[in-house]
């Protein structure tokens, strides 16, 4: 028990006195505003800190209340969220704030098991709110966290949620949740970090049971991504506008505008280059430029890039965008590249 509360005095000052510089987090220590926080936690999860930052600012700059997400058009939202991925969370976080907007008096709930009925809010996002926003009790396990405990406790089986949420149970005070959760997330990402932990610098090492030394960390696990292959066509006019189609609002990339693309087939390229695209291009000539490989969290897509020049006139029914205001719509990275090389060909 000595080691215990020794901890969490240690964290809980360490935090106040190098807490990071966050822009969703308040000055004088004080809790963060609940929409503030919302927002911060859906952008972050599984998306780095520095990342979310600068997408963050821009985010509340443009809807700074709760009403006024809730009234946003989900395109707007879409593209301001273009290059930050897992753009399922900006669909829910928009879906989410037309709820609470309409059932909840605009007021982001205070309790977890409310919080849990909205898109995208599970266990974690839900203990953040209540912690940071409205200063309660709860247990808070991020991947810093969750490596934190391990590391501090000795951990052998890491892959033991139920333990690790037990000596989580152990460790968090009643009190000051929110400085301490927040407190072990500065120190792991200064200190405890994920690859060469600097234990020679860590004022708790006398009471942490990690089995690492100096010459020895966790290693980062190589990915073995499997590989997905589609065609893409890239359709302009002479006006330098290009062909769009939007995606349906569910799935990969969902609600975003990408140039017509056939099925993401898997370990080889489709045999049926035009299915599930609704346009006549099988009568059009192309002339193939090269392959485009893009990687996604957990595979890698391979994209044979078809130019294509015709008139505006040909499709009536699909978006025409000049290529000079294609950043105004909600556009994929990949969508991007796809342009950027086809008008540099």
């Amino acid at each position: 028990m000595i080691k215990v509360k020794y901890i969490r005095k240690f964290i809980i000052h360490y935090y106040l006195k190098y807490k990071r510089e966050l822009p969703w987090r308040e000055e004088n220590n004080c809790l963060q505003k609940p929409y503030n926080t919302l927002v911060s936690e859906i952008m972050l999860q599984q998306t780095r800190v520095d990342k979310v930052k600068t997408f963050y600012k821009k985010f509340i700059k443009k809807w700074p209340n709760i009403t006024k997400l809730s009234n946003a058009d989900i395109s707007e939202v879409l593209t301001s969220w273009s290059g930050l991925g897992y753009y399922k969370r900006a669909i829910n976080l928009h879906s989410t704030a037309k709820i609470i907007v309409d059932k909840y008096n605009s007021a982001v709930p205070s309790d977890k098991k409310t919080l849990k009925t909205f898109p995208g809010i599970g266990e974690y996002t839900s203990s953040a709110i209540v912690s940071f926003a409205y200063g309660k009790h709860a247990i808070i396990i991020d991947t810093n966290i969750r490596r934190f405990i391990i590391r501090i406790f000795g951990l052998k089986d890491e892959s033991n949620e139920k333990k690790i949420f037990n000596y989580a149970k152990l460790l968090f005070p009643q009190k000051e949740t929110s400085s301490f959760a927040q407190g072990i997330m500065d120190f792991a990402s200064n200190i405890c970090t994920k690859i060469k932990p600097r234990c020679d610098a860590c004022k708790l090492e006398k009471y942490c049971d990690y089995t690492g030394s100096k010459k020895s960390f966790i290693k980062k696990k190589k990915i073995i991504k499997s590989k997905r292959y589609c065609y893409s066509y890239f359709c302009f006019t002479k006006k330098h506008r290009v062909l769009l189609i939007k995606r349906p609002l569910s799935g990969m990339l969902a609600g975003l505008y990408e140039v017509p693309t056939s099925i993401w087939c898997i370990d080889d390229w489709p045999d049926n280059r035009y299915e599930n695209i609704k346009l006549p291009i099988q009568n059009l000539k192309m002339v193939p430029l090269r392959i485009i490989k893009y990687q996604f969290s957990h595979f890698t897509l391979y994209t044979r890039v078809n130019i294509i020049e015709l008139s505006e006139k040909s499709f009536k029914n699909h978006i025409w965008i000049d290529k000079k205001k294609t950043t105004k719509f909600p556009i994929s990275s990949l969508t991007n590249k796809i342009i950027d090389y086809s008008f540099s060909r």
